[in-house]
């Protein structure tokens, strides 16, 4: 039977109230937070208390994956792919300077903006200070650790090694940009035939980059080129940003830097705008993991929303809220609409999404369940996105598909192995004597839970009568979820599947009736934040895309 020890908790029946929440009588309105990308202004001096600072945000948001020292070895490192780039090795991919070493302001500009097409967000949402702090951080990482490696792997005494670090992570003069002509038919034939002549072998003719798969980064990691068609570009698709890419390259990959291949501007320039009119308009912002403001609108006419595909939903506009993959892929789900509304009583989240597939079966060893959940946090400095932290409890709503399919039937070994007979089941409660029995003719519920550990035991996963699709969870870092228990399961979610396209509801009531759970206090805001997975893609548990942390504001 369907035992999974992942949780031992006790279940039990639900204690919601499903009462009618109330038609639209506004909008979720939307904001976009953080500073556009762009030139910042020039670096603040590294006071000690700009790099106090500075270590305190990096320990709080970016040593889960790239490590406490920046080695690239954090907890959730195995999670992602691209690998989170180890600092000590000085090979950051987006830099400007001539000698191929990122200044603090190369730094400061990929912070802001993340990288597209990895698991790096952006942190435009932090204030400017707080990213040149980061910034500065990183670089100490990586000088100190520059020199720590010497130390370590070459016997450099450590007086020396820290004078060679110091200077192997100075970065030269920045490359020379020549100022950007106007786009003409004939500077775009002419960058066709660069582009032809110098970048094919990689990016094939129709860019998508899809012929060479014998690449590696520096570390023998595979690494693929930048499929121009779908438009998403680590470092930016601006002009400034592509021309930088071609004049430093970008270090630790097989893109080199090609200052000495395409010396005449108007080359550049050329190449850079034929390689820009491939790009999907729009591709970029869709990617972009930039910190949102939603809001839960107060309704007022009595309308059910607990059906995800009620009229009354699709008259609130939607938010689209991008995600990324934890393990990128081009073949994703990249993003999902997000509603929400509020009464007196209750608060309603409705999530869509496309997902060609519908998988919701998870009896097989090799079968995985689609899904998606909600992360909130009332901290007005929350912990890391991923899985909140020690002492700074996140509490998760999670949506499985497996589970809405059990609501109306539970699906187990009987389903997938439906021609089956059995002399006897010894964990029957009223066993048939002297006859084979199908295996369906006995489905779980019919069992003494004594004799089947996961439900005997209380785990959630495991029990036959579901009352809700949607387990109710808490956090404090990696390994820690745990189902909040009996009686304390208090979120309802419904779902559905048509054409492609998941809808899914959760609602609560506004009041927590658990201490772990969050409370919706009209007029309070809150962090709230997304995860999806899908199970054709084999998506579990830490395999997932997500979201970083939005703000969610609760109308009076």
């Amino acid at each position: 039977m369907r035992a999974q020890p992942r949780c031992a908790s006790p279940a039990g029946r639900s204690r919601f109230r499903v009462l009618p929440l109330l038609a639209v009588a506004g909008a979720l309105s939307v904001s976009i937070a953080g500073t556009a990308i762009g030139e910042p202004e020039a670096a603040p001096a590294p006071t000690p208390q700009l790099l106090q600072r500075g270590a305190a945000l990096y320990t709080q948001h970016c040593a889960a994956c790239h490590g406490e020292t920046g080695r690239g070895d954090g907890k959730a490192a195995y999670l992602v792919y691209p690998k989170p780039r180890d600092f000590t090795l000085t090979r950051f991919r987006l830099v400007s300077a001539d000698n191929k070493v990122a200044s603090v302001s190369d730094l400061f500009a990929t912070i802001t903006r993340g990288m597209p097409g990895s698991a790096m967000p952006g942190w435009g949402h932090f204030s400017e200070a707080d990213r040149w702090a980061l910034a500065y951080q990183v670089r100490a990482l990586t000088r100190d650790g520059k020199a720590a490696r010497l130390v370590a792997e070459d016997g450099v005494d450590p007086a020396v090694a820290a004078k060679v670090a110091e200077r192997l992570t100075t970065p030269g003069a920045p490359v020379a940009v020549p100022p950007e002509p106007p786009v003409t038919p004939e500077a775009l034939e002419r960058g066709k035939r660069i582009y032809t002549e110098s970048c094919v072998s990689c990016h094939d003719v129709d860019g998508r980059g899809l012929k060479k798969r014998d690449l590696k980064d520096d570390n023998e990691f595979p690494i693929f080129a930048r499929d121009f068609t779908r438009g998403v570009f680590k470092g930016g698709t601006t002009g400034a940003d592509l021309a930088h890419r071609l004049l430093a390259g970008m270090p630790g990959t097989p893109m080199p830097s090609y200052r000495e291949n395409i010396p005449k501007g108007d080359d550049l320039w050329a190449l850079i705008h034929y390689v820009q009119s491939m790009i999907v308009p729009g591709a970029q912002e869709r990617v972009l993991q930039r910190q949102i403001s939603l809001r839960a609108v107060r309704v007022s006419e009595e309308q059910v929303l607990f059906d995800p595909t009620s009229p009354v939903w699709q008259k609130m506009p939607a938010t689209f809220v991008p995600l990324m993959p934890l393990w990128w892929r081009d073949d994703r789900v990249e993003g999902v609409e997000v509603r929400a509304a509020r009464n007196a009583l209750q608060v309603a989240f409705q999530l869509t999404w496309t997902d060609t597939t519908r998988n919701e079966l998870t009896i097989a060893q090799d079968a995985f369940s689609d899904g998606a959940a909600l992360q909130f946090s009332p901290s007005a400095d929350p912990p890391f996105f991923g899985m909140g932290a020690r002492s700074e409890p996140v509490n998760i709503w999670s949506w499985k598909a497996a589970w809405e399919n059990d609501l109306a039937s539970f699906r187990d070994v009987q389903e997938g192995h439906p021609d089956m007979v059995v002399d006897r089941y010894q964990s029957l409660q009223d066993p048939p004597l002297g006859r084979h029995s199908p295996v369906g003719e006995f489905p779980t519920g019919m069992h003494d839970p004594t004799w089947l550990t996961g439900w005997g035991a209380g785990n959630v996963v495991s029990h036959p009568k579901r009352v809700s699709s949607v387990e109710d969870l808490n956090a404090q870092g990696f390994s820690t979820l745990t189902n909040q228990g009996k009686g304390a399961q208090s979120v309802f979610g419904r779902a559905r599947w048509d054409s492609g396209t998941w809808r899914v509801v959760f609602v609560r009531e506004l009041a927590a009736s658990e201490a772990p759970d969050v409370i919706f206090r009209p007029g309070g805001s809150m962090n709230i934040g997304f995860a999806v997975w899908n199970g054709a893609a084999s998506d579990r548990n830490g395999q997932k895309s997500v979201t970083i942390w939005h703000r969610l504001a609760i109308d009076e």
